[in-house]
């Protein structure tokens, strides 16, 4: 049974309470740290460090899979439809002792070009195919090599699925190879969420003996997004004959089955950096079984090829204009387009935005409080579905935050304002004072959901080291805040976070609102354009080649620049 794991069982995150009545281990000084004393008292222990000693009955709370926003735009037609995929009806003259060719060179005949490769199971099949179709088929060719012989003419039904392989979110795109037309789309939470929410967890799993479980969760999810996507549009499987994959550069790897260890560590070398072709089969997707998948070309050890499908997306570097994309989430990556130019980098904003290390956190689930308002003295909180509060989304903590700030009741340095605060907002905690969102028992466990001052202070340490981050680029580039012309927030945080909030807490730099968009999935995007297009693929590599990384742990002024942004702007 799945369990909440984000600290992936060191016992620090707390995520992964269930209720347990039988004879276990002795309460350990993480759950003591943990579990308030009425979570004690009910029968709550964190999975990760009880013990079973004897016949033991276990509660699993039901993991809410996460709320993903998943709808993008396309301007296909704009970018041009060239797939990587070509589906030839044939009616072939059928053999004689007259004609004794074979098979395969009357079928190479009859296409009128020959082609560099094809694949055993399709040869396997040849005969048998030719003769069942009376010599009328279909020929399937994924560039110059044949991966498929159908009967009849099947040209109508050419398919292909991008993935964006995210640390916390997986999500899938079913297209019409033939139309460019988006048939399904689904998202899943990636089943490696078992190891750890962040990469470095991860990569410290994979170094320590566990990369093939990690290669197995990721692959796990992508074959389950496949099984989803087809069955709603009652596709079939071995009907989809292309997919495209990005993700950072650690979720690459994983997938590759190849030890990401050295990209945690300086100098943070990726073993692989070019776009990849590999055949489905290889790589254990369950499409036809002579697919190609692509994978997009990484930059860095920290900016990965979900970057640049951000870019693609969004046209970076396509004009002069200055633009800015922040892609926030555990790691946070930013990339600056300017003049020609196209710097990125990457920091360890931590994973406040992704519910970790939040006391009441939690992803972006049903149930997740994503808006709050504070009226009159009294918080006023919505969730997303509607649902019953269950915890407290990245989106509802900067929301959250940037209310506190507005109605003076959050210092610039983070502190709670105990002169300001209104009577019954806040209320001493274990941990000092906090402010309460729901009453005990919204969650479930018996514990309120509050926010804490050591919530703010993680909010702080995100913020900052993006804030860090984009003032290097503007520095390496020589411009200042107000040349951005245009600042995209990127990712799944970018599809709740409002982007008054953001700016109220300095989360994206100090500009007019309408130079702020929010564009959602844009690395879903750039895979699904590098799908659908050839030439968008050979962008993709130029652009990798064209962006600059810079490294902010070799740069002596990004701790200057990380102290300085430790603070919330002044509300005007």
């Amino acid at each position: 049974m799945p369990i909440a794991s984000i600290c992936g069982g060191k016992g620090t995150c707390g995520k992964c309470k269930v209720k347990a009545i039988g004879p276990l281990s002795p309460l350990t000084a993480q759950e003591k740290g943990h579990l308030s004393a009425e979570e004690i008292a009910a029968g709550y222990r964190l999975a990760c460090q009880a013990r079973v000693q004897g016949p033991t009955v276990v509660e699993v709370p039901p993991i809410v899979e996460v709320q993903y926003k998943i709808a993008f735009p396309l301007a296909i037609a704009e970018r041009g439809l060239k797939p990587n995929v070509r589906k030839v009806y044939l009616c072939l003259p059928r053999p004689s002792l007259g004609d004794q060719r074979p098979d395969l060179t009357r079928l190479k005949g009859a296409l009128g070009f020959d082609f560099e490769a094809a694949e055993l199971t399709a040869l396997r099949r040849l005969p048998e195919v030719l003769r069942r179709a009376d010599w009328g088929v279909t020929a399937v060719l994924v560039g110059s090599r044949l991966i498929s012989m159908e009967e009849g003419d099947t040209q109508g039904e050419s398919y292909g699925i991008a993935f964006d392989l995210g640390t916390t979110t997986v999500a899938a795109y079913l297209m019409d190879l033939n139309t460019g037309q988006q048939l399904g789309a689904a998202a899943a939470t990636n089943r490696q969420t078992a190891y750890g929410d962040d990469v470095m967890s991860r990569l410290d799993h994979a170094h320590a003996g566990g990369l093939a479980e990690l290669r197995d969760a990721a692959l796990e999810t992508l074959n389950l997004l496949v099984e989803e996507v087809c069955r709603k549009a009652e596709v079939l499987p071995q009907n989809i004959y292309q997919a495209v994959l990005v993700g950072n550069t650690c979720m690459h790897h994983l997938l590759l089955g190849i030890d990401p260890y050295p990209i945690g560590v300086a100098p943070y070398i990726p073993a692989l950096g070019d776009a990849l072709d590999l055949p489905a089969r290889e790589l254990g997707l369950v499409i036809n079984e002579g697919a190609n998948v692509h994978l997009l070309p990484v930059v860095a050890g920290f900016v990965g090829a979900d970057a640049v499908a951000d870019a693609l997306a969004a046209g970076l570097g396509e004009d002069g204009r200055v633009r800015l994309m922040i892609d926030i989430g555990t790691n946070a990556e930013m990339i600056l387009s300017a003049g020609g130019r196209i710097l990125a980098c990457a920091a360890a904003a931590g994973p406040a935005f992704e519910g970790a290390r939040i006391s009441c956190g939690m992803r972006a689930a049903p149930g997740a409080i994503d808006r709050v308002e504070i009226i009159s003295g009294r918080v006023k909180a919505h969730t997303i579905g509607d649902q019953p509060p269950l915890g407290l989304a990245g989106s509802g903590l900067v929301s959250l935050a940037a209310a506190l700030r507005r109605r003076g009741l959050l210092s610039r340095r983070g502190r709670f304002v105990a002169d300001a605060t209104p009577d019954g907002l806040f209320a001493p905690g274990e941990r000092g004072p906090e402010l309460l969102l729901a009453p005990p028992d919204g969650a479930g466990t018996g514990r309120a959901i509050a926010l804490s001052q050591g919530d703010i202070a993680e909010l702080l340490l995100a913020k900052a080291a993006i804030e860090a981050g984009v003032n290097i680029l503007l520095k390496e580039t020589g411009l200042a805040v107000g040349d951005v012309e245009e600042v995209l927030i990127a990712g799944s945080f970018g599809n709740y976070v409002d982007k008054l909030d953001a700016l109220d807490i300095g989360l994206v730099p100090p500009l007019p609102p309408d130079r702020v968009v929010g564009i959602g999935n844009a690395a879903g995007a750039g895979a699904v354009l590098a799908l659908l297009s050839l030439d968008v693929r050979g962008r993709a590599r130029e652009l990798a080649r064209r962006i600059e990384y810079i490294e902010l742990s070799a740069r002596p002024d990004f701790n200057e620049e990380f102290v300085r942004a430790m603070s919330f702007p002044e509300i005007e």
